[in-house]
C-alpha cells in the first residue's frame, strides 16, 4: 500500500514536470516568433542588421515588456523603449497627421536621449573614414564609429574651419556602435582630415 502512494506520487510529479516543459517550450517559441516579427519591422525600415544584432536583445525585452502590459499605442511603446532604433521604427510607421507622430514630443526625446554633445574626427588625415552611416527615419545625419573614440571640446588642428582648438581637451567617449547624431562637420584646409561636432548619449 505504502509503495503505491509512493509510485502515485512520483508518476503525478513526473506528470507535472512534463506539462510545465511543455509550457516553456510554447512560451519559447511565442517568444522566438514575437524577436523574429520585431526583427523583421526593423529590417523593413530600412536598418541594417550588422548593428541590430547588437541591440536586438535588449531591444525585444524592452518591446515585449510593454506589449505584454496590454493595448500601448506606438508612441507609448516607442518612449517607453527609448531608443534610436525604436523612435526611427514610430517615424517609419506613422501615417498621421504631424500631431499624431508626436513631431514635437520625438524631438524632446531624442535631445533627451542625446544629452551630451563635443567634437570627434570623422577622417583621418589620409582620408581614412573612422565611421559608417546609419539609415534612420529620423531627422538629421546618423552615424557610428568603427572603434571606440574620444570626444573632445573641439576640433585638433588649427586649419580646421570654425571648430579647431589650441589645446583641446577629452570631454567623453563613444563606444564602438554606439549610434550618433551629427550636427556640424569641420574639414581642414591642408588634408583630408574631417571633425564634427556630435549629440550623443552621456
Amino acid at each position: 500500500m505504502k509503495f503505491k502512494i509512493v509510485f502515485s506520487i512520483l508518476i503525478i510529479l513526473i506528470i507535472v514536470s512534463f506539462s510545465y516543459a511543455i509550457l516553456l517550450s510554447i512560451k519559447l517559441e511565442r517568444t522566438n516568433a514575437k524577436l523574429s516579427e520585431i526583427l523583421d519591422k526593423y529590417e523593413e525600415a530600412g536598418l541594417k542588421i550588422e548593428y541590430l544584432e547588437s541591440e536586438r536583445s535588449k531591444e525585444f525585452l524592452k518591446y515585449s515588456k510593454l506589449i505584454n502590459e496590454g493595448n500601448k499605442s506606438n508612441w507609448e511603446i516607442a518612449s517607453g523603449t527609448n531608443t534610436l532604433i525604436a523612435y526611427s521604427m514610430f517615424v517609419q510607421n506613422c501615417v498621421g497627421e504631424e500631431e499624431d507622430c508626436h513631431a514635437e514630443d520625438l524631438k524632446e526625446a531624442i535631445n533627451s536621449l542625446l544629452n551630451a554633445s563635443g567634437y570627434v574626427q570623422l577622417t583621418e588625415t589620409n582620408g581614412n573614414p573612422l565611421y559608417s552611416t546609419v539609415n534612420l527615419s529620423l531627422e538629421g545625419e546618423f552615424i557610428k564609429f568603427k572603434s571606440d573614440r574620444s570626444v573632445r571640446n573641439g576640433a585638433i588642428g588649427r586649419d580646421i574651419d570654425n571648430c579647431g582648438s589650441l589645446n583641446p581637451v577629452k570631454t567623453g567617449i563613444i563606444l564602438k556602435d554606439k549610434i550618433v547624431k551629427v550636427l556640424k562637420k569641420c574639414e581642414a584646409s591642408s588634408s583630408k582630415s574631417v571633425w564634427a561636432q556630435i549629440q550623443y548619449a552621456n
